[in-house]
């Protein structure tokens, strides 16, 4: 089931706004570069959530978006990892913490269980002003922390901008 307080993803939107959603995915899908959705009504951004789950195209997608907004250093960071296999511990720590604390002034590290796209939409119901950065979107199956269906139900149910890349 959904998370509490959740919308319905495919009729709490209205048809323009479903149009959006799936014109998007479609670019998702397609892009051969970093791709930025903002939604029509955004507020300035006061978090940036990373999703991260060891793989090369999670942390490309890190990299890219670090690149692309060296501004955004200032603005309080969350790598958020899903445990799995059983591996309670984030890949790489020590490598992702170097990196995150040389372009960041603010990072904070998450470890939730469960499956990785409904962890994410419970962190996401309770995050106001942020921004998400993903990776590998629809891609391989090493990729599916960040499968199509799970940057779409974002999309969807919450009215955040999105930075999805893959290498």
């Amino acid at each position: 089931g959904r998370a509490p307080g959740a919308k319905n993803p495919t009729s709490a939107i209205s048809p323009v706004r479903a149009r959006a959603v799936a014109a998007s995915v479609r670019t998702l899908t397609e892009a051969e570069c970093p791709v930025m959705i903002v939604p029509e009504n955004t507020a300035p951004v006061n978090e940036i959530i990373f999703t991260y789950n060891g793989t090369h195209s999670s942390m490309y997608a890190i990299r890219q978006f670090t690149q692309l907004f060296p501004s955004l250093s200032d603005i309080p960071a969350q790598v958020v990892y899903v445990i799995e296999n059983g591996n309670g511990e984030i890949p790489d720590k020590k490598l992702l913490t170097a990196y995150m604390e040389q372009h960041y002034r603010h990072v904070s590290y998450t470890v939730m269980e469960g499956e990785p796209a409904p962890a994410l939409l419970g962190l996401l119901l309770h995050k106001r002003n942020c921004i998400v950065c993903m990776g590998a979107y629809g891609r391989s199956k090493v990729s599916r922390f960040f499968h199509h269906s799970h940057a779409d139900s974002i999309l969807r149910m919450f009215n955040v901008p999105m930075f999805i890349t893959h290498p």
